[in-house]
């Protein structure tokens, strides 16, 4: 790294530190989101078709609010921020279900990087 430019001596330009908060606002919005979708799904005795669609559309939702919110690197904190969710949603929201725990982690990273590459486009 130069002293007087502050950059990598080979002209990278380097990534920004992964921000705790927003590790923090993924797991928070993943959790929210997962757990409303199911009692909504639980409460109005909807089939288990629904089920996994609400398992589907809360994390997605909170990977894509995740990647706006830190607008660098939305794709890794979507990931540990879904990651750190799994045990959470897999015995506290699904009741012990680890199958729909693991898709909700996956689909809350998989929709924070479709949306990291969105807003690099831009």
């Amino acid at each position: 790294m130069s002293r007087k430019t502050g950059r990598p001596q080979n002209g990278r330009t380097t990534k920004p530190p992964i921000q705790p908060s927003g590790i923090v606002f993924a797991l928070g919005m993943n959790v929210m989101l997962v757990t409303g979708a199911q009692l909504l799904v639980t409460f109005t005795a909807l089939p288990l078709t629904a089920e996994a669609l609400a398992t589907f559309v809360g994390p997605v939702i909170a990977g894509v609010l995740t990647a706006v919110y830190v607008r660098e690197r939305g794709g890794i904190h979507a990931f540990l921020g879904g990651v750190i969710s799994v045990p959470i949603l897999t015995y506290l929201v699904f009741g012990g279900y680890w199958q729909f725990g693991i898709f909700a982690g996956a689909f809350c990273g998989l929709a924070g990087s479709l949306m990291e590459l969105v807003l690099r486009r831009r």
